[in-house]
């Protein structure tokens, strides 16, 4: 079951519902549940990411081995991708901010709507230039560093008073605030750019391929 493509890219979609659902847990309820086990359900949360960002891997090395590209695996690759990122991406609002959101959402939505035009017609390259790898990098460190900052700031609590972050080295804290809260917008916004750059390239027609 797990040699084919589809089943990896399937699982990306499911694992959004108990991502949100942590998500949910850990952030917007404050339910004792959540306050006592904040830590493993982090944790947990941050293990489910991290298959479901190396599904994303997994998914289109297995098509490459075992030479399994189909149509349904080049819809549903894509669409599982924005699935999976535009949903972290919605519960990761506080720290991207809106705008970002919705002018991500806007591009990633018309990149699919070319791409199904482009497979119902049989015609033209689907496959993803080389703005849209990039972007892919991109967004998965974004998300990946959020990980970490929902990781962190349960094992070392940042947003404590001055006070009693005095006991911390001022330049650790500084490094892993910058990190944890400045990065994971500095990369979404790359990776908005990025996918721009794609949308315009595919509506041109412009045939960029990874060199």
């Amino acid at each position: 079951m797990w040699e084919k493509p589809n089943s990896w890219t399937i699982l990306r979609i499911v694992l959004v519902f108990p991502i949100a659902f942590i998500l949910w847990l850990i952030g917007w309820s404050y339910t004792p549940f959540a306050s006592i086990y904040s830590l493993p359900l982090t944790l947990a949360l941050v293990w489910l990411m991290s298959i479901g960002l190396l599904s994303d891997y997994i998914d289109g090395r297995l098509a490459r081995k075992y030479q399994s590209q189909s149509k349904l695996g080049a819809f549903l690759d894509p669409l599982a991708d924005k699935i999976f990122y535009l949903t972290i991406f919605w519960l990761m609002i506080p720290i991207l901010g809106r705008t970002l959101f919705i002018l991500t959402l806007a591009v990633e939505s018309l990149l699919m709507i070319q791409r199904v035009v482009k497979l119902s017609l049989g015609s033209g390259n689907i496959k993803a230039n080389v703005f849209g790898k990039a972007k892919a990098v991109f967004q998965f460190s974004a998300i990946f560093s959020f990980a970490l900052n929902l990781l962190f700031s349960q094992l070392f609590d940042l947003r404590l008073p001055l006070e009693y972050r005095l006991q911390y080295n001022e330049l650790i804290i500084g490094t892993m605030e910058f990190i944890l809260f400045t990065l994971p917008p500095l990369l979404a916004w790359i990776g908005f750019a990025l996918s721009l750059a794609s949308l315009t390239c595919q509506l041109l027609n412009l045939n960029l391929k990874k060199s």
